[in-house]
């Protein structure tokens, strides 16, 4: 009852957006973009950033995931292979979830609306609270996807092989 209509329809907005993205071939589109900025040893890195700064903005798992994990094989392939599959969808899922306590994000928008329509906080709380939460998810996008570049995916997926 204390989430505003706006929120949930813009919710709603975003899955109908993608489907109609993902229909019209966007996922090849994004993986050729995507694989002009990295390298067999950079993969891990951008892949995590890129789902992070997504997350930033949108629905990790009704955005960043379904967008993103499709694009696996072919980075993989445009990276001349050598990279598990795990390591890149660890990236991802790790990434894109450090980024979910954004107020820009589905999920940190709803906890922020959530907490102020409870809370009755004045503006400035409101602003202070919006900055930490951004500032919590920038650093763990971060903290996160370098560890992926550092290679903990690459040891994790070795371990389970």
């Amino acid at each position: 009852a204390g989430v505003p209509w706006g929120t949930l329809l813009l919710v709603t907005g975003v899955g109908v957006l993608m489907e109609v993205g993902i229909r019209l071939g966007s996922i090849k589109l994004l993986a050729s973009f995507l694989a002009r900025f990295m390298t067999r040893s950079t993969s891990t890195l951008v892949t995590g950033l890129t789902a992070g700064i997504m997350s930033w903005f949108s629905s990790t798992s009704g955005v960043v995931m379904p967008t993103l994990i499709p694009t696996v094989p072919d980075l993989i392939s445009s990276v001349g292979g050598g990279v598990e599959p795990l390591t890149l969808i660890s990236a991802i899922t790790n990434s894109s979830h450090a980024a979910a306590s954004s107020p820009l994000s589905t999920g940190g928008a709803l906890a922020f609306a959530a907490y102020m329509a409870q809370a009755k906080a004045s503006p400035g709380d409101q602003q202070k609270l919006f900055i930490r939460m951004f500032l919590v998810s920038a650093v763990g996008v971060a903290f996160v996807s370098i560890l992926g570049g550092l290679g903990l995916y690459d040891f994790i997926a070795g371990l389970v092989k």
